[in-house]
């Protein structure tokens, strides 16, 4: 699955700080100065921004402009058409978001898009912006129905100033700031594409963006990093399509633009935490890509990669760290070595746990690491250890989304598989039977992998069940035999 992809850049789940980076520059104001010349001065988000790529502090960075936008409040003569004052409010959004605190963001999206909507003409870009922000805040919360009515107004926004832009660009002798525009178009309305899944038109944008990033001679940084974008994009969309050999190229383009434009320190580590941030998920995309590829020690080598340039941070963020882990734990499951998999899965439960609210403590990736964690004990054959923690986990799952949840499908075919190896047959095929309804019931298509691991087992199933029929004549008359010689030994 897509979203299950780091995009580095344009992850759609956590906004990046390049792309918070990609915004126009707004002001929050001194700290030092009068409320009203503050106000005035207008030094927006700049100073913060600054801060932010410095120190990686977001919780630093949320206060600081929240202070921004009380005093933006205090003094604006017409809150309704402060465009800065909107602008505050979209940068709050994305460091909410950024922290996990989407009820926050939502609130922070909502104020900035209702100035941008009051005002749009000359502001249909930030407006479009706000909305796919917004539509990306919605998958995360849950609401993909939702989602889907932001993007699909963004992206109509999108291709009209893009159209535009095209006509433009046909009249006129291109200039240097009409290439950056045109690019940046050519971004944002391939990413709706990606989000309203049209690949094909999404690729067309993608690909002609990297074609001007090839042909850029002037290596205008801006351009750079839309054509770094533009390749992650692409891999995303090849490994999609299980194209992993194509999408590894994509990827380790994209990482060697990054490389090339990143300031470094005397030590060689990259000094801009945006930067890292971008490395972190490109080196996560090409691991992912070699997995697949069943190159499973450039894959580790990847994640051990990412995992260097994340414990280094000043401000570490436990749950990309736990993603990392995970990552790290596959690969050595695959390699065989269950023992470490299962230490690197439970130090990233460890993690997930702590960075979940109280009342999230069962969420999905939780879910998952639990039963990771069982998969490790039955591939070492204990699996009553694995039935046990598969049994919990089927409970918390019934308890969160019913008895007819997908992820409880996939707990229902594991569990047909330790009692297919512990010998209990009826116990499996009677699972194999729950599972098949719930599929069915979701009218999941064919090639899904669940739909494939239900293939396999209704195959063995079917062996299953004719060595019952052959064992039960029998044991039916082993068992009258010994009810006889019990009868006759007056037992």
């Amino acid at each position: 699955d897509l979203n299950e992809i780091s995009t580095a850049s344009s992850n759609s789940k956590t906004p990046s700080l390049q792309k918070l980076n990609n915004n126009e520059e707004t002001t929050t104001p001194s700290d030092i100065e009068e409320p009203k010349k503050r106000a005035e001065k207008k030094d927006g988000c700049h100073d913060v921004r600054a801060n932010l790529q410095q120190d990686g502090n977001y919780e630093e960075a949320q206060k600081s402009i929240e202070k921004a936008i009380r005093i933006a409040t205090a003094t604006s003569s017409c809150k309704q058409t402060d465009i800065e004052l909107a602008k505050m409010h979209e940068f709050l959004g994305d460091i909410s978001f950024k922290l996990g605190q989407f009820e926050k963001s939502k609130s922070c999206y909502k104020s900035a898009g209702d100035i941008f909507y009051c005002n749009q003409s000359g502001n249909e870009k930030d407006l479009a912006r706000t909305l796919l922000k917004r539509g990306d805040l919605e998958v995360s919360m849950g609401n993909p129905g939702n989602a889907n009515i932001y993007y699909s107004v963004s992206l109509k926004t999108w291709t009209k100033l893009l159209n535009e832009e095209q006509e433009k660009s046909k009249k006129e002798d291109e200039t240097g700031n009409d290439e950056a525009r045109h690019c940046h178009l050519l971004y944002n309305t391939g990413m709706l594409h990606v989000k309203q899944g049209n690949y094909k038109e999404a690729e067309e944008l993608f690909l002609e963006l990297v074609s001007i990033g090839e042909k850029d001679t002037r290596n205008e940084k801006g351009l750079t990093t839309l054509a770094i974008n533009a390749n992650n994009s692409m891999g995303n969309i090849k490994y999609k399509k299980r194209m992993y050999e194509d999408a590894a190229t994509y990827y380790t383009t994209a990482m060697e633009l990054r490389k090339a434009i990143a300031s470094k320190d005397e030590d060689g580590n990259v000094e801009d935490p945006s930067c890292r941030e971008e490395l972190v998920g490109l080196y996560t995309n090409l691991g992912r890509s070699f997995f697949q590829m069943k190159l499973l020690d450039e894959s580790m080598n990847c994640f051990h990669k990412a995992n260097r340039i994340l414990m280094l941070e000043p401000q570490k963020c436990e749950r990309s760290i736990a993603s990392n882990w995970t990552q790290m734990g596959k690969v050595r499951c695959k390699q065989g070595q269950y023992r470490d998999a299962r230490e690197l899965y439970s130090d990233a439960l460890k993690l997930e746990k702590k960075a979940a609210s109280s009342s999230d403590v069962d969420n999905h990736t939780i879910l998952l690491l639990r039963h990771n964690i069982a998969m490790t004990y039955c591939k070492e054959g204990q699996y009553m250890k694995g039935l046990e923690i598969m049994e919990h986990l089927l409970e918390r799952e019934k308890k969160a989304n019913g008895r007819s949840g997908l992820y409880a499908a996939k707990i229902y075919l594991d569990m047909c598989t330790i009692h297919l190896h512990l010998g209990n047959k009826s116990k499996m095929l009677s699972l194999l039977k729950t599972s098949s309804h719930i599929l069915d019931e979701r009218k999941i298509p064919e090639n899904h992998p669940f739909m494939r691991e239900r293939k396999s087992l209704q195959m063995k199933a079917e062996g299953v069940k004719k060595d019952m029929e052959f064992v039960s004549p029998l044991a039916t008359k082993s068992y009258m035999r010994q009810k006889k010689t019990s009868l006759f030994c007056g037992f």
